[in-house]
């Protein structure tokens, strides 16, 4: 990943990667110990981490759409929060069934994807942040 790259670029590719289940775009992205919490569990390492992302619907793809950041970028690389979709679409025909907001704390370190968390409200993602 280059480290001219921004949180915000970082965490779009990373998202598109697991929307698209494609191991190849989201290793490269990763941290080492990084940490995807979902509203089921926790994932920790590369190996769950892909392996969770693998996951899928016979009739759906699952796809995270990055919003915009809910605060301004932390200037020591810490946590951040963004607000974001979780969009349901049917494969057959390509339309949306289901598209629902939802927050994420992200964390960086050295160019990579450290901490994914996602969440339904913001006042968890907001607790979360400040955990």
């Amino acid at each position: 990943m280059s480290s001219g790259a921004t949180p915000e670029e970082i965490a779009g590719l990373a998202l598109e990667a697991i929307s698209d289940r494609d191991a190849d775009r989201l290793l490269p992205l990763l941290a080492p110990g990084v940490s995807i919490r979902t509203m089921r569990g926790t994932h920790e390492g590369a190996d769950a981490v892909l392996a969770w992302m693998r996951k899928g619907y016979d009739h759906l793809e699952k796809r995270y759409v990055l919003q915009e950041p809910e605060l301004e970028s932390p200037a020591d690389g810490g946590p951040m929060l963004f607000s974001a979709r979780v969009e349901y679409v049917w494969r057959e025909t390509g339309e949306v069934g289901d598209s629902t907001p939802i927050f994420i704390v992200l964390e960086i370190a050295g160019g990579l994807l450290l901490r994914l968390e996602f969440y339904e409200t913001r006042e968890e993602a907001s607790r979360a942040l400040d955990a």
